[in-house]
């Protein structure tokens, strides 16, 4: 089953490569193009599955693969609210829907290793940061780079 899954991963991830490479590049552009980040990144997937798979095989593993597994527990739930979060993110814009999704996820999966929310002190800091790093990756996307991001009800 595992294999399966595997072969899932790998299928999708050939047929994003196959889109990447049909983003135009201009004669003059030598920075490689709009598909050239995504190009890595789905190579770099490409070879982590098919060594993963190498591995597994020479390692002759035979532990079960429970695909459910990943859906259960703390893993589906910071599934749902990524799923969310991008559901969000077209109503709320980028800034907002990304404040709300990081104070959810760091305050659950502290709550979740600690089995209590923490202190005052702990919670406000973990806002702070989320609010600082929803900040800072608006800034290095939209400033530096001119990213167009999704704009919501106030960014």
């Amino acid at each position: 089953m595992e294999y399966i899954f595997l072969g899932i991963i790998a299928v999708f991830s050939i047929l994003f490569l196959k889109e990447s490479m049909s983003y135009g590049v201009a004669s003059f552009d030598t920075s490689g193009g709009p598909g050239l980040f995504p190009k890595y990144i789905i190579i770099l997937l490409l070879i982590a599955v098919l060594c993963y798979a190498v591995w597994k095989i020479l390692k002759k593993d035979k532990t079960k693969f429970e695909f459910a597994s990943l859906f259960l527990k703390e893993r589906g739930v910071i599934l749902l609210s990524l799923v969310l979060y991008l559901a969000l993110l077209q109503i709320l814009g980028f800034t907002v829907s990304t404040i709300l999704f990081l104070c959810f996820t760091t305050n659950f999966l502290y709550y979740k290793t600690n089995a209590a929310i923490g202190t005052k002190k702990g919670i406000i800091f973990r806002v702070l940061f989320s609010v600082a790093a929803a900040f800072f990756v608006r800034f290095i996307f939209v400033g530096l780079m001119h990213v167009i991001l999704p704009k919501g009800l106030l960014f």
